[in-house]
């Protein structure tokens, strides 16, 4: 009886099928994120795993990592310039482009000298948000009158409408 079961069960082995995985996949990831990395590598993982249930939250990067630790979450995307926390299994995606937009086609020393350049930006918890402004601190002392708002959505529509630059 214990061979015919394992024999069984190798079987089973032999023909199982990683797209019959099922279950849900909790992703955490920040919104410019999802837009620019995370969402096409999720088509192609539902095409492999189509009986996979997709669950995606948008929140900052600290708001992923405390997700992640506290186990609501089974992957979370973040953007650090730091390493997260020793508790976390880190897979550096590599160096990410980042880029300054504005509709004026002014240059960065012409943001720079203007006082009346207006940052437009999401949530002050942003990573890098936050890896630019201390980037302009410490290289211009510099600040910038600042426009915070919800969405990638709403910050392209502000900067498309020539109310200030975004990053």
């Amino acid at each position: 009886p214990l061979i015919n079961r394992t024999l069984e069960s190798f079987s089973e082995v032999k023909t199982w099928n990683q797209s019959e995985l099922t279950g849900i996949l909790r992703i955490a990831a920040p919104e410019s994120l999802t837009i620019a990395l995370v969402a096409p590598v999720l088509k192609k993982f539902q095409q492999a795993y189509p009986q996979i249930q997709i669950e995606l939250q948008n929140a900052t990067c600290m708001h992923n990592e405390e997700l992640l630790l506290r186990g609501d979450v089974d992957v979370a995307f973040m953007m650090w310039p730091s390493k997260p926390s020793k508790k976390l299994i880190d897979h550096d995606l590599g160096e990410q482009k980042m880029v300054l937009v504005n509709t004026q086609k002014k240059t960065f020393p012409q943001i720079l000298n203007d006082q009346q350049s207006n940052f437009i930006i999401n949530e002050p918890e942003c990573s890098y948000r936050n890896q630019f402004e201390n980037s302009v601190w410490e290289q211009h002392q510099r600040q910038f009158k600042t426009t915070s708002l919800p969405s990638i959505g709403a910050i392209k529509a502000s900067v498309i409408n020539g109310l200030g630059f975004s990053y």
